[in-house]
């Protein structure tokens, strides 16, 4: 029997059971010696439990951490989406789509006003022809009687743009025309918005007198 040890532990070797009790209360169960280092072996249960907590939160750490880089990575592709150009997507591929969409309208009249914006400039420049080819028939912007801005122009070939505030590209048609004017209306709308450019019918609210044309205007990029 361990020196160090009473009398009656069962965990010394060679010790016989007297039958007294320990601490506890029960007989024989072992000294406060062995005790002792049997509740180290054991492990204290709190200790325990905390290391599963431990656990637990780290794993929910690392999972809230994942989502927040997955949100960073998106909020940077869609940053870098709305930065790039409209002029990007008008592709041969795309014109090509926008002038076969709109060939059954035929005859179409259309006036166009932007802002003063590069980006709107460059975007008109490519998108024109488009819609030409599919013969419409791009006329002058015409202001109401009064004091007149000053007309928009690209180049000697092409009918100058009026000067106006919008978002996105916006499509106006005149409350007598509208009827006529709507199913062209839509087809254009439709098809810039399926090759990826915002665009909506704005109803009416566009300076021209050009009644009986679609009113396309090109505003900033939003």
């Amino acid at each position: 029997m361990d020196s160090r040890c009473r009398a009656g532990c069962r965990s010394c070797p060679g010790a016989a059971f007297s039958g007294w009790q320990n601490r506890r209360g029960k007989l024989g169960a072992g000294c406060r010696r062995h005790d002792d280092r049997t509740r180290r072996v054991r492990g204290n249960p709190l200790q325990r439990q905390s290391g599963t907590t431990q656990k637990r939160l780290q794993s929910i750490g690392d999972e809230k951490l994942a989502e927040a880089l997955n949100r960073a990575a998106k909020a940077e592709q869609s940053l870098v989406e709305f930065r790039k150009p409209r002029r990007a997507l008008m592709t041969p591929e795309n014109l090509e789509r926008i002038s076969q969409r709109l060939l059954s309208f035929a005859g179409t009249q259309f006036d166009c006003g932007m802002g003063r914006g590069g980006e709107q400039a460059d975007f008109w420049w490519d998108l024109e022809p488009a819609i030409v080819a599919a013969g419409w028939t791009h006329i002058f912007w015409q202001y109401p009687p009064g004091p007149l801005p000053m007309l928009l122009m690209q180049g000697p070939d092409r009918p100058g743009s009026g000067s106006v505030g919008a978002e996105n590209v916006e499509v106006h048609l005149h409350p007598e025309h509208r009827v006529r004017l709507l199913p062209a209306a839509t087809a254009l709308v439709a098809i810039l918005n399926e090759i990826g450019i915002a665009a909506r019918d704005a109803g009416f609210n566009a300076h021209s007198i050009n009644n009986g044309a679609i009113h396309i205007l090109i505003g900033d990029k939003r």
